[in-house]
């Protein structure tokens, strides 16, 4: 999640209660899932799309129901470096999930290789980070 949050950052997490709690677009939060051999992973990502909005990726750019958004937490000068991926086509981010994307585009794993998170798999949000 570099450039927000780096190595060694204290963040503080409020823990999702239940699992109909849909989080905020650019809400960063905490998930859980597993990799390719079952072993759980918490992943810490920021919520691009919701439930119900249409989701694709043109020129770099993140475009959610047709409209570019504005990322000013993403590095410019790292995602030059870095790339951002592929185009995609629009999807639609089904109901009961999140679309979510790392701040690091080009290093990042992420909703585009992984697909949409289910709400389930949403431990909670982070409320703040500190350095160490």
């Amino acid at each position: 999640m570099a450039p927000t949050l780096r190595d060694g950052a204290t963040i503080t997490v409020e823990m999702s209660v239940d699992a109909a709690h849909v989080p905020n677009r650019f809400d960063i939060i905490v998930l859980s899932r597993l990799d390719g051999v079952a072993l759980p992973m918490t992943l810490l990502k920021r919520v691009i799309a919701l439930p119900g909005e249409y989701v694709a990726f043109e020129n770099c750019h993140v475009l959610v129901n047709g409209v570019r958004i504005d990322e000013p937490y993403v590095d410019l000068t790292q995602q030059q470096s870095d790339g951002c991926g592929v185009d995609q086509p629009e999807m639609l981010v089904p109901d009961g999930t999140v679309f979510v994307l790392g701040d690091s585009r080009g290093r990042s794993s992420d909703s585009r290789a992984f697909g949409p998170v289910p709400l389930s798999s949403v431990d909670g949000t982070v409320l703040s980070a500190s350095s160490s």
